[in-house]
């Protein structure tokens, strides 16, 4: 099975870890982004061959992270100055494809999720 790195939304996951947030559009559009990066995920272990047991498992392990995911990111205020490139990074990971969550380097990050990492580092 091809290791799943989920490309810049576990990255993103880390840098909100520190921002209080509140359900609104970020929450949605984070709730869409793990659906694709389940997807994405989903899609390799069905081919890999794993037992039942094993697909289940990791299924549940993507459930798990999309939960840890959607709780982070579900209740910024609109108004924090990180909101919009939060957003703006979250909609640009959702437009790559499945091999693009893949890879294993930074280069998976988008211009918006580069940028909203360097606002973030003032918090």
């Amino acid at each position: 099975m091809n290791r799943m790195q989920l490309g810049g939304g576990l990255v993103l996951a880390g840098l909100l870890c520190s921002v209080p947030l509140q359900a609104d559009d970020l929450s949605q559009e984070t709730a869409r982004l793990c659906d694709r990066m389940k997807h994405c995920a989903l899609s390799n272990i069905q081919d890999s061959g794993l037992p039942p047991e094993m697909q289940t498992m990791i299924r549940q392990q993507l459930d798990m992270a999309c939960q840890g995911m959607e709780a982070k990111y579900g209740v910024m205020a609109q108004s924090h100055e990180l909101y919009q490139p939060a957003l703006a990074c979250v909609k640009s990971l959702q437009s790559l494809s499945c091999a693009e969550m893949e890879e294993d380097n930074d280069d998976a990050l988008t211009p918006a999720c580069e940028r909203y990492e360097a606002l973030s580092e003032k918090y």
